[in-house]
């Protein structure tokens, strides 16, 4: 389900993806593959892992404590 959740610092109404959390980062960690990051967020008082590139944690200047939207795409809830 990691691969299926994606980060944003605003709430993205342009998306095709509906299923919008407010989340605060709780931890960052490397993937597997160099490129990689692991990132734990907590959403209310459930921890949600997100996998996303290494540069996206860069660009979006992602840290423990950062306020931001993890953004989950409907076809993963129903698998």
């Amino acid at each position: 389900m990691a691969r299926d959740v994606s980060i944003a610092l605003a709430p993205d109404e342009t998306s095709t993806i509906q299923n919008r959390l407010a989340c605060t980062v709780h931890a960052i960690a490397p993937g597997v593959h160099p490129s990689q990051a692991m990132v734990q967020l907590a959403c209310g008082p459930s921890l949600l892992p997100a996998r996303v590139t290494a540069r996206a944690v860069d660009a979006l200047a992602l840290a423990p404590g950062a306020h931001v939207w993890a953004q989950v795409k409907s076809a993963a809830l129903v698998d």
